[in-house]
Order: structure tokens, then sequence, then C-alpha cells
């Protein structure tokens, strides 16, 4: 019987590479970084107490390192040569409980990266954004559907919601919803109340389901750059 680790790191390959976003393939050269960059496995677990994943389709030159208490650091490099480019890890919870989020962190910033509160949930099965941070590249108006605004941490946030059956979806293969609360004063670190997001989003309408785990994420796609976030809230 597949694991649970098997099933989850089997689900983001599907939907990160079905649904990613047809993005252009030009970037900022970052000449400090070098070019034999290791590649670090997919995989999830447990360090220090926080729960972590790690997920890429492999295209990307993309290390990440699980840092002493809820520290991380990712650092990648774009193929150019190649289509896709896609990565996403960070630390958190492995629960759904509405948690009172702090971070702080670092960027060397490119076109096309996101720092967020990202999940999973199952029955249904979702994926889920808080969106703090992103580049040049908007995931909510140019994939998805608005559905209303909320007010959350002094901030505004648009809510966005993406069904496999807008973006198509292979016969026989279950595709997860997208859902993305998507700030609009930009951030790099702050507070992110979740509870906030998760009854706008019932408010709406939108089935979250039972959450599997929440993180503080880096996303990137056709980009190169490095991060180094901490998650100041307590494993």
């Amino acid at each position: 019987m597949p694991t649970l680790t098997s099933l989850l790191l089997t689900s983001l390959t599907l939907s990160h590479s079905l649904l990613a976003s047809p993005l252009s393939s030009d970037f900022l050269p970052r000449h400090s970084l070098q070019d034999d960059l290791p590649q670090t496995p997919n995989s999830v677990g447990h360090h220090d107490g926080y729960y972590y994943m790690w997920w890429t389709d492999g295209v990307h030159k993309a290390t990440y390192n699980n840092l002493p208490g809820g520290k991380f650091s990712i650092i990648w490099k774009a193929n150019t040569r190649e289509s896709g480019g896609n990565f996403i890890g960070g630390k958190g919870w492995e629960d759904g409980k509405n948690r009172t989020i702090k971070y702080s962190g670092k960027f060397e910033l490119t076109k096309k990266q996101y720092i967020a509160i990202y999940g999973m949930t199952q029955n249904p099965y979702n994926e889920f954004y808080i969106l703090d941070y992103h580049g040049t590249y908007n995931p909510g108006p140019s994939t998805a559907k608005k559905l209303g605004e909320v007010t959350c941490d002094d901030g505004d946030y648009e809510i966005y919601r993406r069904g496999w059956w807008e973006g198509g979806s292979p016969p026989g293969i279950t595709m997860p919803t997208r859902i993305y609360s998507i700030r609009k004063q930009k951030r790099i670190g702050g507070i992110v109340r979740t509870g906030c997001h998760f009854e706008a989003w019932k408010k709406l309408d939108i089935d979250i389901g039972t959450i599997l785990f929440q993180i503080v994420a880096v996303e990137g796609y056709q980009s190169t750059g490095r991060a180094e976030i901490l998650v100041e809230s307590p494993p």
C-alpha cells in the first residue's frame, strides 16, 4: 500500500507539472550561484519538531537545507534549455489548526517565485496558498476565478479558486482544486493568522476539507535565486 509520503509526492508531481503556468524562461542571472548545485531529493518528514516538505520536478538545480529550529534555506538555478523548472519547499506543521504563524526571511528576488503559507487537503482534494509575496507573475488573475476579498493581519487579500476542470485533467487522474488568498501589499515576513483565511473561504462556499499540513513555503518557477526563511512560531 502506498505511504502518505509517496502519495503526497506523487500528487505534487502531477498537480504542479500539469497545472504549472506557461511562463517564459528568461531570468535574472546570478553569477554567484554555482553551476553544479546538488539536487536535493524530494522528501517529507520532520526536523527539530517541525514538519517539512520538499518537491522539485528535477529540471531546476535546486538545493533545500533544513537548518536549526524553524529555519530553512533554498538555492536554485534555472535550466533554460528545458521546459518546466518548478520547486516548492518549507517548514511548518502537520495539522490543520487555526494558527498564528510568524516568520521572517531573506530573499534574492528574481521574477517568478512565491512566499506563502502552503498546504494540501483531502476530501476534497485541494492545494491552498496564502500568498504574501509573488514576483511578476500573479497566479490568481492569470489562471483562476476571483471569488472575493478578505482583510487579515493588516493586509487585503484577493481570493481565487481554480478547479481542475479549468486547467484540464488527464483521463483517470484526479487533480486538486487550487485556492489562493493573494496579498495586495506584498511583504516578506510578518504574521499570518490562517483561521482568518479558512473562515473567509468557508463563507464563499469553498469546501476546504481536512487539512493535512500547512508550511511556510518558497516556490519558484523558471527562475534563479536563493532564500533563507525562519519560522518563528513554535513547532
